[in-house]
C-alpha cells in the first residue's frame, strides 16, 4: 500500500497514467490519431446539425420551388383537361346534330307514309302534305346546319 502511494505520488504507476487526462500524458501517435478521428467525427456531427438547422430555410425554398412546379404541372393538366372537355362537347354536339337529322328523317318517312295512303278526308290529306313539307324543310335545315358544323 505504501509502495502504491509512493508510485502514485511519483507518477510512475500505469493506473495513475490511465487516470490522467490525455493532454497530461506524453503524446503518442496512437492517441493523437484517436483524438483526431474523434475530432473529425465531432466536426461531422456539428456540420450535420448545422445543416439540420439551416434545412428549414433551404427547405422552404425547395418547398416553394416544388410547389411552383406542382402548380405548373396542375395548370398544364387543367389546360389539357379543358381542351379535352371542349373537344368532347364539340363531338357531342355533332352527335346530337346527327341524331336530330336521323329523327327528322324518321318523322318525314312516317309523314310520307301517311301522305301516300289515300285518305277519304281532304283536310287530313292536306294536313299530311303540309306536315311532309314542313319536315322536309326542317330536315334540309338540320342537314345544312350539321354539314356547316362538321366542316
Amino acid at each position: 500500500m505504501i509502495d502504491a502511494f509512493m508510485s502514485a505520488s511519483r507518477g510512475t504507476s500505469s493506473e495513475h497514467l490511465a487516470l490522467q487526462p490525455p493532454c497530461l500524458t506524453s503524446p503518442s501517435d496512437q492517441t493523437t490519431s484517436d483524438v483526431d478521428s474523434e475530432l473529425q467525427r465531432s466536426m461531422r456531427n456539428v456540420m450535420k446539425l448545422r445543416r439540420g438547422l439551416n434545412l428549414p430555410v433551404s427547405g422552404e425554398q425547395n418547398s416553394k420551388e416544388q410547389l411552383e412546379q406542382i402548380i405548373r404541372r396542375m395548370d398544364k393538366e387543367i389546360q389539357t383537361l379543358s381542351d379535352e372537355v371542349a373537344r368532347s362537347e364539340r363531338e357531342q354536339f355533332q352527335h346530337r346534330s346527327l341524331l336530330d337529322v336521323a329523327d327528322k328523317e324518321k318523322e318525314l318517312e312516317h309523314a310520307s307514309r301517311q301522305f301516300a295512303n289515300p285518305s277519304a278526308d281532304p283536310a287530313a290529306a292536306d294536313e299530311a302534305s303540309r306536315n311532309c313539307e314542313r319536315l322536309r324543310n326542317e330536315l334540309k335545315q338540320a342537314m345544312l346546319f350539321n354539314n356547316s358544323k362538321v366542316a
